[in-house]
C-alpha cells in the first residue's frame, strides 16, 4: 500500500500490531508464504548482537516467514544472510525494517552501509593524500639554480 492507505491502517481502531504486520512489499511467490495469515507460535526470534552500525538476529522458522526488526527503516541498512547473500529489506508498520525467509536457521545481519559513506571517505582520503603531497613537496631540499655551472670559467684554470 502507498503511504496514505499505511497510515489509515495504522490509525484504525481495529488495527493490532500483534495480529497484522502492514508491508509495502508483498512475499516472494517463492517462499510460499500466505501473506493473509500467519502463525508465529513455532518460531524463534533471538537478538545476538545490537551496535549502532549492525544487528544481527538469529532464527529458527518452522515455515516461511517475514521477521521484522523493531528499529527505524532507514536508507543505507542492508541485510545478509549466514551465507553473505543480501535479503532485501522490506518496510514494515510504516518504519521498521523486516525480511522474507523461508523455514530454517538463519542468521541475518542487519548492517548500515550508506553509499554516501563511501564516497566521503573516498574524497577524505584523496584530499588527505593532496596535502601529503603538498607537505612533502614544500618542505623538500632546494636545488641549485645555477644549471651553468659548467660553462662558467673557473678561476683555477
Amino acid at each position: 500500500p502507498d503511504w496514505n492507505s499505511m497510515e489509515a491502517l495504522l490509525r484504525s481502531p481495529n488495527y493490532d500490531p500483534h495480529q497484522t504486520t502492514i508491508v509495502e512489499e508483498p512475499p516472494p511467490s517463492e517462499l510460499g508464504l500466505d501473506s493473509k495469515t500467519a502463525d508465529s507460535s513455532t518460531s524463534q526470534v533471538k537478538l545476538t548482537n545490537y551496535e549502532p552500525n549492525e544487528v544481527q538476529l538469529s532464527t529458527k522458522l518452522e515455515r516461511p516467514s517475514l521477521v521484522v526488526l523493531a528499529d527505524t527503516h532507514y536508507p543505507g541498512w542492508r541485510a545478509y544472510d549466514q551465507t553473505g547473500t543480501e535479503r532485501p529489506i522490506v518496510r514494515t508498520q510504516g518504519n521498521l525494517r523486516g525480511v522474507y525467509l523461508p523455514a530454517g536457521e538463519w542468521t541475518i545481519s542487519f548492517r548500515f552501509l550508506p553509499s554516501h559513506f563511501f564516497w566521503l571517505n573516498l574524497i577524505s582520503l584523496g584530499a588527505t593524500g593532496l596535502c601529503l603531497i603538498g607537505v612533502f613537496w614544500t618542505t623538500r631540499p632546494a636545488l641549485p639554480l645555477d644549471s651553468n655551472v659548467e660553462n662558467e670559467p673557473r678561476a683555477d684554470r
